[in-house]
């Protein structure tokens, strides 16, 4: 894969595409990026500088730890807790701002349409 703006460079070097990202993580020591083959990697930037690269149109922060690639989402939940399902059944955190402030989208009509049409009550 030619290195460009639709990849970013892990810590062994390799190149992931955008589109194959599922979900990113930020951890005590390192932030982790899971694929759509069920793998990972450990990336060489941190949650705010992949949030800042990457497109606001397809990853949203929906929480201080973890960004989410909205095209492998699946549902919403926002009764008794606040998380989304993605396609692969992981569960994972969302703010409360997020599902009642409609301005964190302002940078992505997208991602606040996606989120209107999955939520679960």
């Amino acid at each position: 894969m030619e290195k460009d703006k639709k990849s970013i460079v892990t810590y062994s070097g390799k190149l992931l595409s955008f589109n194959n990202i599922i979900r990113i993580e930020e951890t005590n020591n390192d932030t982790l990026i899971f694929l759509e083959n069920g793998t990972s990697s450990k990336s060489v930037l941190s949650i705010d500088v992949l949030e800042w690269k990457l497109p606001k149109d397809i990853f949203i922060r929906v929480h201080p730890k973890h960004l989410i690639n909205i095209n492998f989402s699946k549902k919403l939940f926002t009764v008794h807790t606040q998380w989304i399902e993605l396609e692969n059944g992981e569960k994972i955190p969302i703010t409360k701002e997020l599902t009642q402030n409609k301005n964190l989208f302002q940078k992505s009509k997208n991602a606040f349409e996606w989120l209107k049409n999955k939520i679960i009550r």
